[in-house]
């Protein structure tokens, strides 16, 4: 939207919207790659908006000035497909040399959650402002601005919190032997509590200041 204030002013306002779903991302469906399973993968969606407003003022014919202000979200929610028939997520289950007897080459199946959906929601927001001065006198336009930018972002990440079991072969499976079993652990305090997920909430904030002819 471009509205015309007066003879010397002009406002504009801009929205933007976009929204992104995939389903069963993370699942390899490569025949040269592991076989994986739907409870490999789980749905990736992205809403973001920014929104962004400016000013621009004519002072004179040689003044100008340009005041603009944004505000941004992001949001990125990554969760795991449900096992079949537990409504749940389960931990990652690794099979290695299925079908290797007699065979230089196996196949590995993994199903259950993949490290990186066990625990992983993301999201920004973003504030902007920028003011430019011009001034234009015979063959030199002076700008001379200033940038400021807040950011404030929660990530909460925590790679195999369900972990991941390992079987050397279909039999070890059968006989629920596996080689390894490798989980993280949330954070335990003094007093034996646990603190959850280790999430990342901040807020960043960085500035500038320019001249340029």
């Amino acid at each position: 939207v471009d509205w015309e204030l007066d003879e010397r002013n002009t406002l504009s306002v801009r929205d933007n919207f976009m929204h992104f779903a995939q389903l069963n991302d993370l699942v390899n469906t490569a025949p040269s790659g592991p076989g994986d399973f739907l409870s490999s993968g789980g749905p990736y969606e992205t809403d973001a908006n920014s929104v962004a407003g400016s000013l621009t003022s004519a002072f004179s014919g040689t003044l100008t000035n340009e005041l603009r202000a944004q505000w941004a979200f992001e949001d990125k929610p990554r969760m795991a497909n449900p096992a079949g028939g537990f409504g749940v997520p389960l931990p990652q289950v690794v099979i290695n040399n299925i079908g290797s007897e007699g065979r230089t080459i196996g196949t590995t199946v993994i199903f259950g959650s993949v490290p990186p959906l066990h625990a992983n929601h993301l999201w920004t927001r973003t504030l902007e402002l920028i003011d430019n001065v011009r001034w234009t006198r015979g063959a030199h336009t002076l700008k001379v601005g200033v940038n400021a930018n807040r950011v404030h972002v929660r990530n909460d990440f925590f790679f195999n919190s369900l972990g991941t079991f390992t079987y050397a072969s279909l039999t070890a499976f059968e006989r629920n032997q596996p080689t390894s079993f490798m989980r993280a652990l949330p954070y335990v305090d003094s007093t034996g509590r646990s603190r959850g997920n280790p999430v990342a909430d901040f807020v960043a904030w960085d500035g500038a200041a320019y001249v340029q002819d």
